[in-house]
């Protein structure tokens, strides 16, 4: 689910063509010429190294609805490595089961 009225970046893949008629603010970038439109500044870099850290995380794992719980949950407390980021990760689960 999108937020209606939200802005959109994609490539110009086909199935993305409806997104204006829909509400949505969408710019596009062509990659077959770029891969950041240098008069906009419109990129889709951001999205696809995000999807590349999701794939990796949950690649080969058995549920997968739990995996991408786990991912979203690191990745707001920013807690994917290191003792500081552990424990951060800790306290902020102790503080969602204390509410």
């Amino acid at each position: 689910w999108i937020l209606p009225g939200s802005i959109i970046y994609t490539d110009e893949w086909g199935a993305y063509n409806t997104l204006t008629a829909e509400g949505y603010t969408h710019g596009t970038v062509n990659h077959t010429y770029m891969f950041r439109d240098p008069l906009t500044g419109i990129h889709t870099n951001t999205q696809e190294g995000l999807w590349y850290h999701v794939k990796k995380s949950v690649l080969g794992t058995r549920n997968l609805e739990l995996s991408l719980i786990d991912f979203m949950f690191k990745r707001r407390f920013n807690a994917t490595g290191g003792p500081d980021q552990i424990v951060n990760c800790f306290n902020a689960y102790i503080s969602v089961l204390t509410v």
